[in-house]
């Protein structure tokens, strides 16, 4: 059966540039040389820039004219250009493109021919299928590069491959020819999106391997958040500046009424508190508090330690507000707010406050009643099941603050500003002689639809209990 016909192009955004009888590759953010090339081997690569050519026809001109000489140059260069993820591979069969396999960063050179008729291949448990920008995408975080999925029988094929299947067995699920399904599976296996049985499939779930522990979503996250296994916008890139206005400094007010809390004395503090080296050794999750609640004085104090807006920075208009608080946050964005589910404080009714780090002061967004009683329960259950909470802290991101200005490591960044929260909140708790301790997960709908806010905007991130001790009552 006739394999399919495979065309090469650089990827875009990529130029040859001649020069002196040489090529330079230009990227966006690099020029590389390409050297010891011959003059039949700079004009077959330079065939690549304009246009889709026929891998298999590539390299006849150089061979009749240059011979063993011209093809060497030309196979080394194009090995470079395959490892620096510079060519796109596109399988055609009766003319008609089925799938492109295109590089997102440097990684190893295609080889084809890695099918073995009759052997059984699956899906890796971390591949998945989404819709991308010009078609379906399929994808592994394994690897560097993704398939662009321009037929229908291509994710017939990847279906086909959700319980082990031979070539044979899959290509006829999917409608396809042995021959142009084993070339698939071949840019499968190159995408780390299918591994023959009893290899790497296999593997992932052998427990001894490195993946066995990973999970889809962890594993995915984990290379999408950092550099160097996608080509996806990274950083810093505004991608909503000039589209929508930044959202403000400030959540939403939810609630009619203040209540202004207690700001410390931070020279007494200064004089009175235990030093820091101290403090970090004493500091423990506590779950045990003491019989009389923490006070609404104590809790002021606490959250001013924490999490007030010290100072508001200048921004020019039509940029992101952006404030300085006692524990840092990516960009200086803040995107956390803190609510506060109160079980038991002394000099404060039971509820669900949101507090405000401009104002320091609470605002009762919802009273007692089956919403907090839930929440309350879901805390203490959480945290061992000892004593009942006092204070239960649910810290929610705005998300929207953050990718206004950031793409890819949004939700990173969020988990890392949570974390150097939680150690304010413990350092402080601690200093103050108060029962401090992080939960290790949480709710989402049920917060949501107690303050009703849309759980794609804002929702909760983070958990912290604060109760007392016999050395702070």
């Amino acid at each position: 059966m006739t394999a399919p016909t495979i065309h090469l192009t650089l990827v875009p955004g990529i130029a040859l540039a001649e020069a002196d009888g040489s090529l330079a590759v230009n990227g966006r953010r690099f020029d590389l040389p390409l050297t010891g090339l011959t003059p039949g081997s700079i004009a077959a690569l330079r065939s690549l820039a304009d246009g889709p050519v026929e891998e298999d026809a590539l390299a006849a001109p150089v061979v009749a004219a240059e011979g063993l000489r011209g093809l060497m140059a030309l196979e080394r260069a194009k090995f470079q250009l395959h490892e620096l993820g510079l060519v796109r591979r596109t399988a055609l069969h009766d003319g008609v493109p089925l799938a492109t396999l295109h590089p997102m960063t440097p990684g190893p050179a295609f080889v084809s021919g890695a099918v073995v008729p009759g052997r059984l291949y699956a899906l890796s448990r971390f591949a998945w299928l989404r819709r991308g920008e010009g078609g379906l995408e399929l994808e592994c975080p394994l690897s560097t590069a993704r398939l662009l999925c321009h037929d229908g029988r291509v994710a017939a094929l990847a279906a086909a491959l959700a319980v082990p299947r031979s070539v044979e067995e899959a290509a006829s699920l999917a409608g396809l020819p042995d021959a142009v399904a084993a070339a698939l599976i071949d840019m499968f296996l190159h995408v780390r999106a299918a591994a023959a049985v009893g290899n790497d499939t296999s593997a992932e779930s052998d427990l001894a391997h490195p993946l066995a522990g990973w999970e889809f979503h962890d594993l995915l996250f984990h290379a999408r958040s950092r550099q160097g296994r996608h080509d996806a916008p990274y950083g810093a890139t505004f991608p909503m500046k000039g589209r929508v206005p930044p959202p403000p400094l400030s959540a939403p007010r939810r609630w009619a009424h203040d209540i202004p809390l207690h700001m410390p004395d931070l020279d007494a503090l200064r004089a009175r508190d235990l030093p820091f080296a101290e403090v970090v050794e004493r500091r423990r999750s506590v779950r045990r508090y003491a019989e009389a609640p923490v006070t609404v004085a104590q809790l002021g104090e606490f959250l001013y330690r924490t999490a007030r807006v010290k100072h508001v920075l200048s921004t020019p208009p039509g940029e992101m507000e952006l404030s300085l608080r006692p524990y840092p946050g990516g960009g200086a964005i803040h995107e956390l707010e803190i609510y506060a589910v109160v079980g038991g404080c002394a000099g404060l009714e039971r509820g669900l406050y949101h507090y405000d780090p401009v104002g320091h002061r609470l605002g009762l967004v919802v009273p007692e009643n089956g919403q907090t009683a839930e929440l309350l329960e879901i805390g203490w259950r959480t945290a061992d099941r000892q004593s009942r909470p006092q204070v239960f802290f649910v810290i929610t991101a705005r998300f929207r603050r953050l990718q206004w200005k950031y793409q890819s490591v949004v939700y990173a960044v969020i988990m890392k500003n949570v974390g150097v929260l939680y150690e304010a909140m413990y350092l402080t708790a601690t200093a103050m002689g108060l029962a401090p301790c992080s939960l290790g997960g949480g709710v989402v709908d049920p917060f949501c639809r107690a303050v009703g806010l849309d759980p794609f905007e804002e929702a909760p991130v983070g958990e912290f209990m604060l109760g007392s001790t016999e050395r702070a009552a």
